[in-house]
């Protein structure tokens, strides 16, 4: 008994050294995500003021492009055919928007009525597992009230579907109000441009050059977000990590905690048998001394009789 006892007690301090050392790699663990997120973080927030740089510069190119426009009108600048060549890129610029924005609804509908389709799913089968949760234990439920939640979440899911349905078709009203001014302004500057007829080439030029400059500081500006949405990302997925990693520590330091608890019950049932056990035996040996020593009494009592 006493060395299972110390067999006991040594398997428990093995077990409390192995959970230190687990705790202290979860530790290392989480404090080396926590570098990391704290260094993705950094360079999203110094990405971040590139970005926010970068579009100043294409707002002062912007007023500087606005100010060159307005100096060509002055000017009495372009020509019929350029205006007839900007007419037709703006008709398609604006026929892909158009194009772009229907395959996106499209694409935002087939997604509400598949989240509708796991709806009714979901509803169906929390359905079923309401009309057999009666003859289940605790597990049933609590699988009962994750599906509640799933569909929680989708009922949720669906719900934004909607707005950003909603968003789309306010922008696709809006890009048609944008395609009538735009087309209104076209043909006023088309007006103006026939009535002038005057070439402004240099000044033209320039504009030209700014547009540039403004195009590629705007694809600096896209790239710069990309890299933000790519750090953004990043960061999210070290979080997820870290709580995994966390989850994974936290589930096998309740295992250990369980596992502990029934050997210190098992030790003590142990204890509590071995004292009973101990007790019988010297009950027995108490009393086979005492019948042992009736015995003896009346053998005596027989031989002082015969003599």
């Amino acid at each position: 008994m006493k060395d299972k006892l110390e067999q006991l007690q040594k398997s428990d301090e093995d077990f409390m050294q192995a959970l230190s050392s687990e705790e202290q790699r979860a530790r290392r663990a989480e404090e080396a995500l926590q570098e990391q997120l704290a260094e993705a973080q950094k360079v999203s927030s110094s990405l971040a003021e590139k970005v926010e740089e970068t579009q100043k510069h294409a707002e002062k190119a912007e007023a500087e492009a606005k100010v060159a426009q307005e100096s060509v009108a002055e000017a009495k600048a372009k020509s019929e055919a350029e205006s007839k060549a900007a007419d037709q890129t703006l008709e398609e610029e604006l026929a892909k928007l158009k194009k772009e924005s229907a395959e996106e609804s499209k694409v935002q509908l087939e997604k509400l009525q598949s989240l509708e389709q796991q709806i009714k799913q979901l509803e169906e089968a929390e359905k079923k597992a309401e009309a057999v949760a009666m003859d289940k234990d605790a597990g049933v439920r609590k699988e009962q009230e994750q599906h509640k939640a799933d569909l929680e979440d989708l009922k949720k899911r669906l719900k934004e579907a909607e707005t950003q349905d909603a968003e789309l078709k306010r922008e696709s009203s809006e890009l048609r109000d944008l395609q009538g001014k735009q087309q209104e302004e076209q043909s006023k500057a088309t007006q103006e441009v026939q009535q002038r007829q005057e070439a402004a080439g240099e000044e033209l030029k320039s504009l030209q050059k700014k547009l540039e400059e403004l195009s590629s500081m705007k694809d600096a500006a896209a790239k710069s977000e990309e890299l933000v949405q790519s750090c953004q990302t990043e960061v999210t997925i070290l979080q997820e990590k870290l709580d995994q990693e966390v989850g994974t520590v936290k589930l096998r330091m309740e295992g250990g905690f369980k596992a502990l608890l029934q050997r210190l019950e098992a030790e003590k049932w142990l204890r509590e048998n071995v004292d009973t056990v101990a007790d019988g035996v010297s009950n027995s040996f108490l009393r086979l001394l005492d019948k042992s020593s009736d015995k003896l009494k009346e053998r005596v009592d027989k031989l002082e009789g015969v003599e």
